[in-house]
């Protein structure tokens, strides 16, 4: 493990790799503090820029935008009573409050600390418990690794909406898409429909772009304000902020485990996180009637809740393959096209990403801390942008990038294409989570199927093999199982 850090550091400390922990971190907060444009859409983005460079810049830029814009939510959160991410739903609870008081700076404040403080015990919980994960899951086979990547399907279709039906619906559209192309066994091109441009399946970067930028930008269209905001809250000091916080250090730790249990659970993700993390403080404080009046606990719980998920929900996409969200699933992309192969093998085939992406995280909250408290007075102007100048921006942006992907005109179609089709799924209250995950996981989850035939004397019987198959199994089914006991019980004692 000291090998590991001192590998990383050495790395992490390049001047090009500092720069990119700069520019993340600035892009990170700005791009978070804009509602609408959260940290999948935000890495899809800067997925073009990452092309060619080395592996260890290109994850630390996306490590950086990621971590910041989570923070970066809870700036509209308590400005303008608008979560900029969905892990700052909580924040706007005592947030604006707070802000409409006069006191938006000390909430600004407290939430930069808190979520600072719980970012570095992620990365605790991230140093800590890679590498045992990484060896146990060097013993699953393809054939586990299949019901795993299934299991992980399923869990998100179930957590991630509403409707179980409708989350199964959303993965099995990302799985159809994630396979048109060639095929694995054959090599024949299918799903194609004898359009060239498709033969070789859709590229991530498209997909993703399409289905995070151009979907934001048609509901950025249908605000009726012309402006994101129209509020010239007075911002104050942050320093005080901070300091409040750290007479609170008991509860950030608790939020912050919280929020590290929760990311490490594929599937979960960090609106829930916050939420749990608000939750518990208020059932646990000593005066729970003033959550909701701009009581700084109820900033402090969620701020490290969400940003606690950060470093977690990193354990099962680089130790699995499998991410944890949406975000994951983009950052899961990134790597591929880094040339990096998540996995159980990665902690020993790339010890120099491993130890990197280890102190990066450690730098970055810095960074956050730093950066943050420069910017705390630039924040109220940021969340004032006009629309009419993000969409032509940010079109503009997703068509370049687009195109210098693979320099297919047809691409552009394809953005605006899956554009309208994630557009059309969210306003059916279908999951773009789901669908994300399906795309990125589909290849992977027909080369385990196929593998396992292969190499089975058992035909399909080999997904059943005891004990360990079996118990994937099993779990897989009391998931699904589980919401329907709870509501017949429910029913049962209702009717007793």
């Amino acid at each position: 493990m000291l090998e590991l850090l001192l590998t990383g550091l050495t790395e992490v400390l390049k001047p090009f790799n500092i720069l990119m922990g700069f520019v993340g971190t600035i892009l990170g907060l700005i791009l978070g503090a804009l509602p609408g444009i959260g940290p999948p859409l935000a890495i899809s983005l800067l997925l073009p820029l990452i092309f060619g460079i080395d592996p260890v810049s290109g994850t630390v830029l996306m490590l950086a935008v990621f971590n910041a814009s989570v923070y970066g939510g809870s700036i509209s959160a308590i400005l303008i009573n608008t979560p900029g991410t969905p892990g700052s739903i909580a924040t706007c609870f005592d947030g604006y409050p707070m802000a409409r008081q006069g006191r938006a700076g000390e909430a600004l404040g407290a939430s930069l600390i808190s979520s600072v403080i719980g970012g570095l015990i992620t990365t605790i919980f991230f140093i800590s418990l890679l590498g045992p994960i990484a060896r146990l899951s060097l013993k699953f086979g393809p054939s586990q690794m299949f019901l795993i990547i299934l299991l992980s399907l399923g869990t998100v279709s179930r957590l991630a909406t509403g409707s179980l039906l409708k989350g199964i619906i959303s993965s099995g559209i990302g799985i159809l898409l994630g396979l048109i192309g060639y095929d694995l066994m054959s090599g024949v091109s299918r799903f194609s429909f004898g359009y060239k441009y498709l033969q070789g399946g859709l590229h991530i970067v498209v997909t993703l772009i399409g289905w995070f930028a151009i979907t934001e930008l048609l509901f950025l269209v249908q605000m009726k304000t012309t402006t994101i905001s129209s509020s010239k809250l007075k911002i104050g000091t942050a320093i005080n902020g901070a300091k409040e916080s750290l007479k609170h250090l008991r509860l950030i730790g608790t939020s912050s485990i919280i929020g590290a249990f929760l990311g490490a659970l594929p599937g979960i993700g960090i609106a829930l996180a916050n939420l749990v993390a608000y939750g518990n403080a208020k059932s646990n404080s000593k005066y729970p009637e003033k959550f909701g009046t701009g009581i700084i606990e109820g900033v402090i719980a969620p701020e490290a809740a969400n940003n606690a998920v950060t470093g977690c929900s990193l354990i099962p996409t680089l130790a699995l393959a499998i991410p944890g969200g949406a975000t994951l699933a983009v950052i899961l992309g990134g790597l591929m096209i880094l040339g990096v192969t998540p996995g159980p093998r990665l902690v020993n085939e790339d010890p120099r990403l491993i130890g990197s992406i280890m102190v990066s995280l450690v730098f970055i909250n810095f960074l956050i801390l730093f950066i943050g408290f420069l910017l705390v007075n630039l924040y109220q102007y940021i969340t004032r942008v006009k629309i009419a100048y993000i969409v032509p921006i940010i079109l503009a942006i997703s068509f370049f990038g687009a195109y210098i992907t693979r320099y297919y005109i047809a691409d552009i179609f394809f953005i605006i294409a899956l554009g309208l089709l994630a557009y059309g799924m969210r306003k059916a209250k279908y999951s773009i989570p789901c669908m994300v995950l399906g795309f990125v996981l589909s290849k992977m989850l027909e080369e385990n199927f196929h593998k396992s035939l292969l190499i089975s004397d058992k035909g399909y019987l080999i997904f059943l093999e005891w004990p360990v198959n079996a118990l994937i199994v099993l779990i897989g089914v009391l998931i699904y199982l589980f919401p329907f006991l709870k509501q017949l019980r429910l029913k049962k004692n209702r009717l007793s």
